[in-house]
């Protein structure tokens, strides 16, 4: 604590000041339990947890320890709370504690409840969980469902997936350049000034610092962005560049990077490549607009990751997301279900042929095996296109439509012309009154600077 930087002390001043950012009634405690007096009680979980995360901020491990043992008594009585302070203060033996306490006391929480309160979802949420990350919320519902008991708790990577393995390269081959853009790593981009003003980047330009060359001056730039980030982003600043070969974890970089900066066109252009990545990540997307507030587009990547049944998928993204953002989803998606089961029953509620059909860990639903589309939507089998037609690769949702391809085969294709016709209407009924539910993502977050 001793060693935090301090403004200059002065002259008549007796004590030391030192500025701390906890609030008093944290602060008071954990100085009292710095002395030989009455400890403290504290009846209140949510105060423990700050004072806990203040010893440990300070390196006072003994008191750590005695605030850890007083955290595990709340357990059995606030189990999901506990489990909340422990993966916010990255206490792993106290989140494990905390889960299995829950489990026992959740037993009669099931995915096959009409009401979403019921849910394993919707059940195990509670709004202190703001703090907890979406992957800490992943990993408890998998642990409730019947997965193996994991490592809750995890430090988030701000890196891509792949950078740490990619060898020091230039952003782009070019000559005649005027500056030096240096990441905070030290590696140095050469770039065109006229070219970052052109491309709305002019403010990188700020604390350049001119010296002399051989061949004239030169100006060097540190920029307060690590290297792939930077060149990612001189990747959007030059024409021709190839922004659709970068990673969706680069794109993000620069966006975050250019809100630094406060250079809107280049944020506003990494926004637009994130959304084309929305049919094929839909559930990545979906944590990114939701941790910038992107209500239209994160309503547009949850109804496409409804379409996909992604609700058991876990992506990097959601190690950086709060847990309410996730939580919208799956609450979404519960009612996604709901509408797309009753509109099931009013198209076909005699079909010939029903089957009992159960697929990670849903509500077992009635299907007709002649409606494939509604099969798809429902139990999130996929998207289309896995079974082809042997005559012309046409690809179908199901084997029984491509056995029966609608321009091949030659026999009695009345029944597949009826399937297809009820299949279609179902399918524009679900998507329409997909089209109209509403994401509450009630829970506005801000990104996360470092």
């Amino acid at each position: 604590m001793f060693s935090l930087v301090q403004p200059p002390k002065e002259v008549s001043a007796e004590l030391d000041r030192i500025d701390v950012s906890e609030d008093s009634t944290t602060l008071e405690i954990l100085m009292r339990l710095c002395y030989p007096v009455n400890q403290p009680k504290i009846s209140d979980w949510s105060l423990l947890g700050k004072v806990l995360g203040a010893a440990m901020k300070y390196q006072m491990e003994i008191i750590a320890d005695l605030l850890k043992v007083a955290l595990r008594s709340f357990i059995d009585g606030k189990p999901l709370r506990c489990f909340t302070v422990a993966c916010q203060l990255q206490l792993e033996e106290e989140a494990e504690l905390a889960a299995k306490a829950w489990k026992t006391q959740a037993k009669s929480l099931t995915d096959t409840s009409k009401s979403f309160a019921s849910t394993f979802a919707g059940g195990t949420y509670i709004p202190e969980m703001s703090t907890m990350s979406s992957a800490a919320y992943f990993r408890l519902l998998q642990y409730l469902r019947g997965g193996k008991l994991t490592k809750f708790t995890t430090t988030p990577k701000r890196s891509g997936p792949h950078s740490s393995l990619r060898a020091p390269q230039s952003a782009l081959t070019i000559s005649d350049e005027d500056c030096i853009l240096r990441s905070i790593g030290g590696e140095a981009f050469p770039a065109h000034s006229v070219v970052l003003r052109v491309a709305y980047a002019g403010k990188l330009l700020e604390t350049a610092t001119t010296y002399d060359t051989e061949n004239g001056s030169m100006r060097e730039v540190p920029v307060d962005l690590d290297s792939s980030t930077l060149r990612a982003m001189l990747k959007f600043c030059y024409p021709m560049s190839h922004v659709a070969s970068l990673d969706l974890s680069d794109v993000v970089r620069v966006f975050e990077g250019a809100g630094k900066y406060g250079m809107q066109e280049i944020a506003d252009a990494a926004k637009q490549q994130i959304m084309k990545s929305v049919e094929t990540r839909p559930l990545s997307v979906y944590l990114l607009a939701g941790l910038n507030g992107w209500v239209e587009e994160a309503q547009e990547a949850a109804r496409r990751s409804v379409l996909r049944g992604l609700r058991d998928t876990y992506v990097p993204e959601m190690e950086e997301v709060p847990a309410p953002v996730y939580h919208a989803l799956l609450e979404f998606q519960h009612r996604s279900r709901s509408i797309a089961t009753d509109i099931v029953a009013t198209h076909a509620p005699n079909a010939p042929t029903w089957l009992s059909v159960s697929a990670n860990h849903l509500q077992t639903l009635p299907i007709a095996p002649s409606l494939p589309l509604v099969e798809e939507m429902i139990l999130g089998s996929g998207v289309g296109g896995q079974y082809e037609c042997h005559t012309c690769d046409t690809s179908y949702f199901s084997a029984f439509i491509a056995s029966r391809c609608p321009t091949c085969y030659t026999g009695d294709n009345s029944r597949m012309s009826a399937v297809l016709e009820e299949s279609a209407a179902m399918e524009r009924e679900i998507r329409d009154a997909l089209a109209q539910l509403p994401l509450y993502l009630q829970h506005q977050v801000t990104p996360r600077s470092d």
